[in-house]
């Protein structure tokens, strides 16, 4: 007994052929790239500490007993 599908091989590959180029699976990390994620990573850093400091100097969660 021969098992078929409702899909023809004609139509799997029309359909490849719709959906364009495909992507490459990896993109390539420059040091340029790795040299953006760090300032970036930095400058979240400094935001984070500067609410800290502005949270901290007007009483943090009210808790000065």
């Amino acid at each position: 007994m021969i098992m078929t599908t409702h899909i023809t091989g004609a139509r799997v590959i029309g359909n490849h052929a719709d959906m364009g180029p495909q992507k490459p699976k990896i993109d390539r990390v420059t040091l340029l790239d790795i040299v953006r994620a760090g300032k970036r990573r930095r400058a979240a850093q400094w935001d984070e500490d500067c609410a800290e400091s502005r949270w901290s100097s007007e009483g943090g969660a009210g808790l000065g007993i």
